[in-house]
């Protein structure tokens, strides 16, 4: 085998200038930065970067309490005319994304040639009948038409970001705004969010196009199938919530309450346990019988086991999966975990390709991050597996193998570091090592230069990096080289 401990960094560096080429269509022009910020800053806490909640049926669209004609497609509030337009057609920058509008507007933009930065809504709310979700063929326009997917991987970029910052600054504006207009219906959402992930992944041509569409599903207001009673029951038990935040006095419980119930709704991510947390300490540390119920189901809906990833593999009809999830427990050893790693593996590398159907790539994805999760909380848990055992052969292939399905590295950096696994502990201690310290290159590549202009809306954007690295596998990677050197293994 192979020891050569530098050159897992020769392939990042490789996939760091595939990404270069990629990312050719978003260069920045200092001269518009100060314009960019000045827009950016000049949206309100109420509708932010949103227009009119709108009815959007196959044959037009209306404002919410008309209904135009054909079939209904979603209800949401699209990008407003006055700051989240303009944002998009000056200075390339997506805001108020939001899985039903934005993949209608590919449809728009590829299929009907309609151009949704540029046209104001009332220009377009007379569509004929005949304007359907042509699913396969925004498929078949992203082949040959580099500027479908260099669209999709814009927006997408910008969506993970605009998550994070909306996550991360909860008082600013934007993400006041999407706590009142972030979407009309989530059963919508999750509809649509599996109509992108179907397109993405059928038209994808780099694995650098994973990372951002990985981290997305984390993001994603999107049921899984393995715990749909534990949204389905989050969300009815909060429709009695307050919902209409204007009407209540800032910073009140009823506010704090508010916002709960409409990220519930709206735009789930974990972190509203977060702010869950925050709230029963406001409230002097309880929560009422109601409350809790809602509590308790959206833990257990973001709690990581064997059973859901088994779920979902099933329906996929994944039987290796199922057989290697099936042997992860209290007594399972670092051997079973490469055998589910690499099962998850081999679904990462199917879901680009017609091995899996357009209708199942979202699901395939989910399956993705719920065995991510679990591999995860499997390799920090320092009480289970040995250092010994993680950076044994067996350890470093989990942990590559782990690295690809999120993206961190290429299909091809995995099967030839694999190989090149050395046989000396200190030989993959300096390889491990190596690979870590490129890891965040293969981050910042993947999100330049997106993020370059995020930080110069809000420079604390500049910490999106460090918190990825952490929420990902890199972080048990970097954890394991921390105690390796604590105890004198270099």
């Amino acid at each position: 085998l192979l020891s050569n401990y530098f050159l897992p960094l020769l392939f990042l560096i490789g996939l760091a200038a595939a990404s270069m080429h990629l990312r050719a269509e978003e260069a920045i022009e200092s001269s518009e930065l100060p314009s960019l910020r000045a827009l950016f800053s000049s949206m309100g806490a109420s509708r932010g970067a949103f227009g009119k909640n709108v009815q959007t049926h196959e044959g037009g669209r209306r404002v919410t309490g008309s209904f135009p004609s054909g079939t209904r497609l979603f209800q949401a509030n699209f990008r407003g005319e006055k700051i989240g337009r303009p944002l998009v057609r000056n200075h390339e920058f997506f805001v108020a994304n939001l899985f039903t509008t934005n993949y209608f507007e590919m449809m728009e933009k590829f299929i009907y040639g309609k151009d949704p930065d540029a046209v104001v809504l009332k220009e377009y709310q007379n569509y004929s009948p005949s304007r359907v979700m042509n699913h396969t063929g925004l498929i078949n326009a992203a082949d040959g038409n580099d500027d479908v997917m260099d669209r999709a991987e814009m927006v997408m970029r910008h969506w993970v970001l605009e998550r994070y910052y909306v996550t991360k600054f909860r008082h600013a504006n934007l993400a006041k705004s999407f706590n009142k207009w972030g979407a009309g219906d989530s059963n919508d959402e999750q509809i649509f969010a599996s109509h992108w992930f179907g397109f993405l992944y059928s038209a994808m041509e780099s694995d650098l196009q994973h990372l951002p569409a990985f981290l997305l599903m984390n993001y994603a207001s999107v049921k899984d199938g393995s715990s749909d009673n534990d949204l389905d029951n989050a969300r009815d038990w909060t429709r009695i919530w307050p919902k209409k935040l204007y009407e209540l006095k800032a910073d009140s419980n009823e506010m704090y309450r508010g916002r709960i119930r409409n990220i519930i709704h709206n735009q789930l991510t974990p972190n509203v346990l977060d702010l869950f947390r925050e709230y029963r300490a406001r409230k002097g540390g309880s929560l009422n019988s109601n409350e809790q119920l809602v509590y308790d189901a959206l833990v257990s809906f973001y709690s990581s086991d064997p059973s859901k990833i088994i779920t979902l593999a099933t329906k996929l009809g994944r039987t290796d999966i199922v057989s290697a999830a099936r042997n992860i427990d209290d007594e399972s050893n670092i051997q079973e975990l490469l055998a589910l790693a690499s099962a998850v593996a081999d679904l990462r590398t199917d879901i680009a390709t017609s091995e899996i159907s357009r209708e199942n790539k979202g699901l395939a994805l989910m399956t993705l991050q719920r065995a991510s999760q679990l591999l995860n909380g499997e390799l920090n848990n320092t009480n289970k597996y040995s250092d010994t055992a993680l950076i044994s052969t067996v350890g470093m292939s989990t942990m590559l193998s782990l690295f690809y399905i999120e993206g961190l590295i290429s299909k091809n950096a995995r099967r030839f570091l694999i190989m090149s696994i050395g046989e000396e502990e200190s030989e993959r201690i300096k390889a491990l090592r190596e690979l870590f310290e490129g890891l965040q290159s293969t981050i910042e590549n993947a999100f330049a230069p997106s993020l370059e202009k995020w930080k110069v809306v809000e420079p604390g954007m500049e910490h999106f990096i460090d918190d990825t690295m952490k929420a990902s596998s890199a972080n048990a990677a970097g954890t394991l080289l921390k105690r390796l050197e604590e105890a004198g293994k270099k």
